[in-house]
């Protein structure tokens, strides 16, 4: 659901649907991820690098998670391009956070 709704430029509503899946399992670090992009979209900076640096500790390897870190600790809230977050086997096109789908 906060996916999609992060899809259709709803950032407000994929972050209280993020919020509610992390109050059921926190220990999944693609929530807190997508949870961080949803908070960036929304300009609250300073959570959305929180949100990503659990991620992070979750999964020290979640190259999406460093890339949208590193550019908020840089001033530059913009999503990440494609080519800047793909992975091996991975395609720019596959939702970020969520391995195997």
């Amino acid at each position: 659901l906060g996916l999609g709704l992060l899809d259709i430029n709803r950032p407000d509503a994929a972050l209280a649907a993020f919020q509610q899946a992390l109050a059921l399992d926190a220990s999944l670090p693609g929530l807190h991820f997508e949870m961080g992009r949803a908070l960036t979209a929304l300009d609250r900076k300073a959570e959305a690098a929180a949100a990503f640096k659990t991620a992070l500790t979750l999964t020290p390897d979640h190259r999406e998670a460093r890339d949208w870190l590193d550019r908020l600790e840089q001033g530059r809230g913009e999503e990440p391009q494609p080519e800047e977050t793909a992975r091996p086997g991975i395609g720019a096109d596959s939702q970020p956070g969520f391995p195997g789908r």
